[in-house]
């Protein structure tokens, strides 16, 4: 009974993935940046890189950082406009973790929210931006 149920879990679960659409091999870089500490900045984080990638699907942020050291919480990935007037969490990141991609928002107008930015945010249930960017990168459209 329980070799049935595993069979039946993995085979829908295929079913389901191939449901998903596929964003092997079709990605235009549509815009990069470096990513550098802000000024006064105490993390371990030295750089890195983000990536605005576009397929059929839609569009993707690739990041690549450097130094993403030890957190009590968590690195999230924010899309923000270059004047901190807005900001859009993509995600998250581990700490030691080099590299993650994310999906854009569909509809999210990219020329208001150009900037990349991580933050180290702490466990406490506050979906808000820390205020403790690591690191930073402006992508120009």
């Amino acid at each position: 009974m329980a070799v049935a149920a595993a069979l039946a879990l993995v085979v829908g679960g295929a079913g389901v993935l191939g449901l998903l659409p596929s964003r092997s091999g079709s990605a235009v870089i549509v815009a990069s940046t470096e990513l550098a500490p802000l000024p006064g900045t105490t993390s371990t984080a030295t750089g890195g890189r983000a990536a605005l990638l576009q397929d059929a699907v839609g569009y993707h942020v690739e990041v690549d950082a450097v130094g993403l050291g030890s957190s009590a919480g968590f690195y999230e990935v924010w899309l923000m406009s270059p004047d901190d007037s807005g900001l859009i969490s993509l995600g998250t990141m581990s700490s030691g973790q080099s590299h993650a991609e994310f999906s854009v928002p569909s509809g999210l107008p990219l020329s208001v929210y150009s900037a990349v930015d991580i933050s180290d945010e702490p466990v406490d249930g506050n979906p808000q931006h820390s205020a403790t960017t690591v690191l930073r990168g402006q992508f120009s459209l």
